[in-house]
């Protein structure tokens, strides 16, 4: 009868009363002191706060992660759309240059082909010049 004492003052939950009536019932409580169960009641309430510990602390750290990982893809969008905007730039600096040179090799071509148009204009007015003449 002194066992049922003992279950009144140390068993918090219904499921450690649960398990104590069990163990009771087998005849394995027989002698324990309420000091021991009082002891692995709180050892496990200790396993029960340090794992409830740990999955917060598992929580923070997947939430920081998971906000760096969002800084380094804006850093890293960021990085690219300057380098993207630094290529353009560079692209436009080039199709200018290109497109100078292209006029002054078109510029240079023309030049030639008026040389040769009025070379060509000067021996057309002396031939025609001389058919007349000689016509």
């Amino acid at each position: 009868m002194g066992n049922i004492c003992k279950f009144a003052h140390c068993c918090n939950s219904m499921k450690e009363k649960e398990r104590y009536v069990h163990l009771l019932v087998q005849g394995v409580l027989k002698e324990m002191s309420l000091e021991a169960i009082k002891t692995i009641s709180e050892a496990e309430e200790r396993a029960r706060q340090a794992k409830a510990d740990a999955a917060a602390a598992a929580k923070k750290q997947i939430a920081e992660a998971e906000e760096k990982g969002r800084q380094a893809v804006e850093q890293a969008k960021k990085r690219a759309a300057d380098e993207v905007r630094g290529k353009r730039q560079l692209v436009a600096d080039k199709a200018r240059e290109d497109a100078v040179e292209l006029v002054r090799t078109t510029e240079n071509k023309k030049a030639t082909l008026l040389v040769k148009a009025n070379s060509r204009a000067d021996l057309a007015v002396n031939l025609v010049i001389e058919r007349i003449v000689n016509g």
